[in-house]
This record gives structure tokens, sequence and C-alpha cells, in this order.
């Protein structure tokens, strides 16, 4: 069974109308030849403070040209922080991203997300 998700993105609870989180993918040009920047600043950790950003969760994904950080928040505030609408405290490792980053990021909102429940997941093995 597939986990339900509004129009927006935001999660839904299977019984339950509680909307728990929204999620942006941020999508990142890199400067020629800085890959293995990107790989070690992510090695040191998210580039501002999860918490402090208002953050829940981030993953990042890296290929030879960009860095795309899938980020997930609770408040709509965050959100907008993060597509441009209210600038974020400087910091060190933001402006080491900076650095290797061309360009304006560009944004991503979530459309769609599809997931089978563990249970499911468990008698597909058993059955196939």
């Amino acid at each position: 069974m597939s986990r339900p998700v509004n129009k927006a993105g935001k999660r839904r609870e299977i019984g339950k109308e509680k909307e728990a989180m929204e999620r942006v993918a941020i999508i990142t040009q890199l400067k020629p030849g800085t890959r293995w920047r990107a790989a070690e600043l992510i090695a040191e950790g998210p580039p501002f403070e999860l918490v402090q950003a208002g953050i829940i969760g981030q993953t990042v994904y890296l290929t030879d040209k960009e860095a795309v950080f899938i980020v997930e928040v609770e408040r709509p505030a965050v959100l907008q922080r993060l597509t441009g609408g209210l600038p974020y405290p400087p910091g060190e490792r933001l402006e080491q991203w900076a650095a290797i980053v061309e360009g304006s990021p560009r944004i991503a909102h979530q459309h769609g997300s599809w997931q089978i429940e563990r249970i499911e997941l468990d008698r597909e093995r058993h059955l196939g």
C-alpha cells in the first residue's frame, strides 16, 4: 500500500488527516573541477545547522556537475527561506559551498511520492 501524498507534496498518515512534512530539492550547479571539494564538504556535514535552519532532514546527491539537496521541513517559513523568500544567516560552511557553486540554485517542489509499506514488502518477498 502506498502512502498518500497530497498535491503540495505533504505526506498524510494513513487513516489520519495530519500532514507531516514538506520536501524540496535544491539543485546547485558546481563549478568545473570542484566535485571532489563538494564530496569533502558533504563529508563534513550540512552547509548550515539543521536545527537553527528549521530543517528536520536533509539528503545530498552528487553528480559530476551538480549537488542536489533534498530538504525536509515542517514549517512554511522554512520553505520560504529555502526557496529564496528569506535570507539565511551567513556561516562558514555555507560560504564554502558558495565558493564552488555557479549561479543561483534551482528549486524543485515535490509533486509525488510513492512508498510501499513494510508489511507489503515482506509479503512480496515471501510470495515471490
